[in-house]
């Protein structure tokens, strides 16, 4: 885990290792992370295409990568991950910047599209977790509340060849499938279940978190909540599954849920862009945690 702040100036020349206006990275993670810069600007020629990150040349230090105001994570193809906070500082006293991520929580709880309904301070390892795996256990719990006030069922419509009569019958599929078995029935029915489009993707998410954590305490709370699901099928086509969803009063309560779903599942992020399959990001723009978190503050 590589952990910078907002404006910070990352370099890999060694020589510069000991200055204190840049943040050294080992050579193969920097040019690791100069692809991921060029692969979302879309054009190595304008590499400062992008809004977050920016590459520059410094005479006698090389190329320097400056931080702009985004806060959030990066994670590489290979498993590292570069953790960007906001440029808060609260001294010596704050070690491994725990009081800096509780202050960028609190701030994230005003934005409109955050996770905040069951968000619990007490019980967030703000210690010993990097944004990611806090932003996935804030998922699970709001899962955990999803699952103890109820999940939502839907009459989902099931075809079925039964041995008694059920609902209607399929005169079609009846010829085709029964010609020598007159004790069946191949007949259509509605059934009150739980495997709604809604449920499916929620549970889909769970299972892409289960093999993204590295958390031992997020992996646990997943396996207790996939078996509230067990009833629920994975989502096989997400695109699709997303935009059969209209949001209303009758599934209000996923409305935060499926957004963060979206971000797990499709790589998407709270930017201009969207993850690629070499890395994935969940990038937050500052000013506008910082506009919304004012805003908050004043109607208060």
């Amino acid at each position: 885990m590589f952990e910078v702040k907002e404006y910070d100036s990352i370099i890999c020349n060694v020589d510069y290792r000991e200055n204190e206006k840049y943040k050294y990275l080992d050579q193969k993670e920097f040019h690791d992370l100069v692809t991921f810069i060029h692969e979302f600007a879309g054009d190595t020629e304008h590499a400062d295409a992008l809004d977050f990150m920016k590459i520059s040349y410094r005479r006698n230090v090389g190329e320097v990568i400056s931080i702009k105001n985004y806060v959030g994570l990066i994670q590489m193809k290979n498993g590292f991950q570069i953790q960007i906070l906001p440029k808060i500082s609260f001294g010596a006293e704050d070690a491994g910047n725990v009081k800096t991520k509780k202050v960028f929580l609190k701030m994230l709880r005003s934005m409109k599209n955050f996770l905040g309904k069951v968000f619990n301070d007490a019980s967030l390892k703000v210690d010993q977790m990097n944004l990611y795996e806090l932003f996935i256990n804030m998922y699970l719990q709001e899962v955990r509340y999803l699952v103890k006030h109820g999940l939502k069922s839907n009459y989902i419509e099931r075809k079925e060849n039964l041995h008694y009569y059920k609902g209607k019958l399929l005169i079609n599929q009846q010829v085709r499938n029964n010609p020598a078995h007159k004790e069946r029935f191949y007949v259509s029915y509605e059934e009150f279940h739980p495997n709604s489009t809604e449920n499916r993707l929620v549970k889909t998410t769970l299972i892409k978190l289960q093999k993204l954590t590295a958390s031992a305490e997020n992996a646990k709370e997943i396996r207790q909540l996939l078996t509230s699901f067990e009833l629920v099928e994975p989502s096989v086509n997400y695109a699709k599954d997303f935009s059969k969803i209209a949001i209303n009063r009758n599934n209000k309560e996923y409305e935060m849920l499926l957004q963060w779903a979206k971000v797990f599942l499709m790589n998407k992020s709270f930017t201009t862009f969207s993850g690629t399959t070499t890395a994935r990001a969940l990038l937050f723009p500052m000013e506008f945690v910082y506009e919304s978190y004012v805003a908050q503050q004043v109607k208060k």
